[in-house]
């Protein structure tokens, strides 16, 4: 929490430096700091304050991918065509029947038959 701000999954930009400088070796904290900007700049984390300094100090910060919606299901799950509930349902079945049919078909559906 920061400035009565709740932020989740975030990192303070010291514990990155010292990860960087103690784990993986990097020379000094200053080469540590340089890095830190360089994944920053090209967009591996960001700032929670939106600013674009990488610091060895208290600032948070977040990976990309661990982006937080503020609003139930405001990310994307779907980027296909929309299609009708019936139209899914359908297809759905359709394979659903597929699976059951190789199911019965196989008696032994860990064993894969097909392989070559």
């Amino acid at each position: 929490m920061q400035g009565r701000v709740p932020y989740f999954k975030c990192f303070v930009g010291a514990d990155l430096v010292q990860y960087l400088t103690h784990t993986l070796g990097l020379g000094s904290r200053g080469d540590a700091v340089a890095a830190g900007q360089r994944w920053m700049d090209a967009g591996v984390f960001y700032s929670v304050t939106r600013a674009e300094v990488f610091c060895d100090g208290h600032a948070l910060y977040r990976y990309k991918e661990d982006e937080v919606g503020s609003i139930l299901n405001m990310k994307t799950v779907w980027s296909g065509e929309v299609r009708c509930a019936p139209d899914v349902e359908a297809d759905f079945r359709h394979k659903l029947g597929e699976i059951y049919a190789r199911y019965v078909l196989n008696p032994n559906p860990l064993y894969k038959q097909d392989v070559a």
